[in-house]
Parts: structure tokens; sequence; C-alpha cells
């Protein structure tokens, strides 16, 4: 399933899907950012995964605002 968010001003692409086993995994796509970030895990829900995607997202969107010197 794809999700969409924007993130301070960043678009946030979530994709999730479900391993044959039932375990989840996601993969979060920052295009403004130019780059992807895989959630490794696997996560016993859909939401598990969709959260640690996001919070890998917004801490790649926060460091690379900190480099530039954006709080």
């Amino acid at each position: 399933m794809e999700h969409e968010q924007i993130y301070k001003g960043q678009k946030v692409r979530i994709i999730t899907s479900q391993r044959i086993d039932g375990t989840w995994r996601a993969q979060a796509e920052l295009p403004d950012v130019g780059g992807a970030v895989v959630a490794r895990e696997a996560y016993p829900s859909e939401n598990e995964a969709y959260r640690a995607a996001l919070s890998a997202a917004m801490a790649a969107v926060d460091r690379s605002r900190a480099k530039i010197g954006k709080p």
C-alpha cells in the first residue's frame, strides 16, 4: 500500500508490503531530498512498519535541513 505525507514541506512517500511469512516491511521515498529509506526490520503489522519508515524518513529530512542550518 502506498501512503503520501508532507513533513516540514518535504514530500514523503511510504510503501508498505507484506512478506510471504506474514510480516510487513516498509520503504520511505523522499523525492524532494533525493533518496529512499528502508525500514530493514520485519514488523508484525502494517501500522508498525509504516510508523518505522515514517520515523526514519523524518530523521533523514531533519538531517538534511540541519546541514543547511534550518531547524
